[in-house]
């Protein structure tokens, strides 16, 4: 495997893990948080977020591996689609990265969707997408944190897997 697949490769397994604890804390929740706001527009309320993050990162990664489609917008009311979107996509990405290569990721495309032409490099949109979901799911983090909402983990790359284990932090005497 080329350097370049590592890294992104190991940044998707901290993403996927990430977004693992978020969807089976939230699953933890009555629906109702689902339609707390976070944001503004079209990504307004939890729901709106969460499918938002599935959304983009089910067209990026589905130009990646060369299966570009038609995307729905799934309901927003319910968890499980959601969830299951991400996970399906991510499943995708995973046995596609296990055989890429820096040339692949070199590659450029082009994704097509709702009337809109990107064109950029493999890696440049596979970067994108991860960056993405950290973003929101940081956005997310705070705006329900401000509504009495704690997560109960640390949401730091250093403390979760991806580039290794966790690492351990320990107070100095």
């Amino acid at each position: 495997m080329d350097g370049g697949v590592m890294v992104l490769r190991e940044l998707a397994r901290y993403c996927a893990g990430e977004a693992r604890r978020w969807y089976d804390w939230l699953a933890q929740r009555d629906v109702a948080v689902l339609a707390l706001p976070v944001g503004e527009a079209q990504i307004a309320t939890v729901g709106t977020l969460l499918m938002h993050v599935a959304w983009v990162d089910r067209a990026y990664v589905n130009e990646l591996v060369g299966a570009p489609g038609e995307y729905e917008w799934l309901p927003i009311d319910t968890l499980a689609p959601i969830r299951a979107m991400h996970e399906a996509t991510f499943a995708r990405l995973f046995e596609w990265l296990e055989g890429a290569t820096d040339a692949d990721l070199a590659r450029e495309r082009t994704l097509r969707v709702r009337g809109l032409r990107l064109t950029a490099s493999g890696d440049k949109m596979l970067a994108h997408t991860l960056v993405h979901g950290i973003r929101h799911y940081a956005q997310l983090a705070t705006k329900l944190r401000e509504q009495g909402h704690v997560q109960p983990w640390q949401h730091d790359l250093i403390l979760e897997e991806g580039f290794g284990p966790a690492a351990a932090f320990e107070r100095e005497a």
